[in-house]
């Protein structure tokens, strides 16, 4: 996967990632608002550092080990000064102690779900430690007044048996090693008389400091999970999705060219309905318009010559493919092409509001493939004359065929021999025919039709288009020896290039639009007349098969203002009796 690719596809789950962030933060916020922070305080007792110069005395020692700070005793009496009726186990369970050697300091922790709390208690437990240790520094000097009675008492003894063997040299020796030892005793007593107590509170604990993640740290730890969810979905959902999310990607399941990525079509759809206009008819230049030429371009590429046949369908049902048969035909008539679209949806056809008739026109017959003419124009028929049913529509040079109304079913009667000469003298009535024909997955109506024409464009939705039922329709089509042209991409919005495109315009369009176009004299005869050829219709054909016909027409350069206008129709049943 390219960077690209993967940004792509971080942006097409992009709904996921925001979902993802969002219950993150929500999930943060509950942590944060249930939560009970824990505060920790800690005290420190200093011990005395003893250091005895040398061949002098050492003091009486305390043996310092943190372990105290949790003992039983120490425990009851921190819980007698808290006075609140603290039990001394749960006490010693929120209470830690360590001990540095350097320094001789014992540090007292203590944690509580409040500041004031956790510093009442650590405070507790240390003045008990200290008084734990005093206790035990007195029974140290207790004990060394014992032994320098005991010595002194046997220093008595020694001295008494002296008296009474006074060249006794063992009794010599004893009493000189207890009074030794009793001026040692007497030593230690003096020094710990003037040291006092070994240990003393250092610093008491004051306010206590919050355990664990601050808020704004939970709340970016919750984003982070957040973002990291979210564009893990998204790989997933890319890894699972099985629908059309790439040109590359069409192309490679129909086996046939991507002619063009339709931009923002459902925008332009809804756009078009509230201004009852088609956008292509707008003069505008749009990114979906731009696309819509785009695709009137490959197609033209794809399929050369001047008359071109095609059938616009679609792999889904809800394809937007009305709107953009409409738009494409009016693309190709307002390019100088004539130009007839035909409904070939005998079931659900839209094509009848976005082509409405011209302003002021109004129809002498019903409109359908067999119901009769909408325009009287004589065609030439070996039986007489027949009435055509295409009528003109609010787009200059293009005209519509309606879908007609009948009993068979709709693929039965596009199958039958009188359909297929309908469709074969509409062919011969315009340069470019447009057939708008259902789904090819829905009907065997698309696969008929397009068996009398040039080819199919299939019109595939990215993101919601399956790859196996576009690749079902292209094998369709090729099943029934039906040309695909190329499949025609909608449902992305418009990128920057499309953008760029469709907003390049002249430095100065206003100055170019107000000019004057002048006055030029044109000959009459140089403009051709766009009459309809005569069609040679065979004597048993149906007799409810119309024949389509267009009015001959001349573009006529008026001598004022230089505006281009339509000249009356000629009567062709004259000039044809005339002939």
């Amino acid at each position: 996967m390219t960077l690209t690719e993967l940004v792509r596809t971080l942006w097409v789950g992009r709904w996921f990632v925001a979902a993802a962030v969002f219950l993150g933060l929500c999930a943060g916020g509950a942590y944060l608002a249930t939560r009970e922070v824990p505060f920790h305080s800690v005290a420190t007792v200093q011990f005395r550092i003893d250091t005895p110069a040398a061949a002098t005395v050492s003091p009486p020692v305390v043996t310092i080990d943190p372990v105290d700070v949790t003992s039983a005793k120490v425990a009851e009496r921190a819980a007698e000064i808290l006075g609140d009726g603290s039990q001394p186990l749960d006490l010693t369970a929120s209470v830690d102690a360590s001990h540095d050697p350097v320094t001789a300091r014992v540090t007292i922790g203590a944690q509580a779900l409040s500041d004031e709390r956790s510093a009442d208690v650590a405070n507790a437990f240390a003045d008990a430690y200290v008084e734990y240790v005093d206790a035990r520094w007195e029974a140290e000097l207790t004990t060394l007044e014992a032994n320098m009675e005991s010595t002194r008492t046997r220093a008595l003894d020694l001295q008494a048996e002296m008296l009474a063997s006074p060249a006794d040299p063992i009794v010599a020796a004893d009493l000189d090693a207890v009074l030794s030892s009793y001026g040692a005793l007497a030593a230690q007593q003096n020094i710990a008389a003037g040291l006092g107590s070994p240990a003393a509170l250092a610093q008491a604990a004051g306010g206590g400091t919050p355990i664990g993640m601050g808020a704004a740290s939970v709340l970016l730890l919750a984003l982070l999970a957040g973002v990291f969810l979210g564009c893990g979905l998204a790989l997933l959902r890319r890894a699972l999705d099985s629908t059309i999310s790439t040109a590359k990607l069409a192309r490679a399941t129909a086996g046939a060219p991507v002619l063009a990525e339709l931009a923002d079509v459902r925008r332009s759809a809804q756009t078009a309905a509230l201004a009852g206009l088609l956008p292509v008819d707008g003069r505008s230049a749009t990114p979906f318009t731009e696309s819509i030429r785009e695709l009137r371009t490959s197609i033209q590429a794809a399929k050369e010559g001047a008359a071109l046949t095609i059938v616009v369908s679609a792999t889904e049902p809800d394809a937007p493919r009305s709107f953009i048969v409409a738009n494409l035909a009016a693309s190709w008539a307002l390019s100088g092409r004539d130009t007839i679209v035909m409904s070939g949806d005998l079931r659900r056809s839209d094509l009848e509001d976005l082509l409405p008739a011209p302003d002021g026109w109004e129809p002498t017959r019903t409109p359908g493939w067999g119901q009769g003419d909408l325009e009287p124009v004589h065609l030439h028929r070996e039986d007489g004359p027949v009435l055509g049913t295409l009528r003109p529509t609010a787009v200059n040079g293009l005209r519509y065929l309606p879908a007609p109304t009948t009993s068979l079913d709709p693929a039965d009667y596009l199958a039958s021999a009188a359909a297929r000469r309908m469709i074969d003298q509409v062919r011969a009535a315009g340069q470019v025919v447009i057939i708008d024909a259902p789904p090819v997955l829905a009907a065997a109506d698309a696969i008929i039709l397009g068996g009398y024409t040039d080819g199919v464009v299939l019109v595939a939705t990215v993101g919601h288009t399956d790859r196996s039922v576009l690749e079902d329709a292209a094998s369709r089509l090729a099943g029934a020896n039906v040309t695909l042209i190329g499949v025609a991409l909608h449902g992305r919005t418009a990128d920057k290039r499309m953008t760029y495109t469709s907003t390049y315009a002249p430095e100065q369009p206003d100055a170019v639009a107000s000019e004057t176009v002048p006055d030029v004299p044109v000959p009459s005869d140089a403009v051709p007349d766009l009459a309809v050829p005569d069609l040679a219709v065979p004597s048993d054909a149906v007799p409810d098969v119309i024949v389509p016909a267009r009015p001959p027409r001349r573009l006529d350069r008026g001598r004022h203002g230089g505006q281009v206008r339509e000249a009356e129709p000629a009567a062709r049943s004259g000039s044809r009796a005339a002939g």
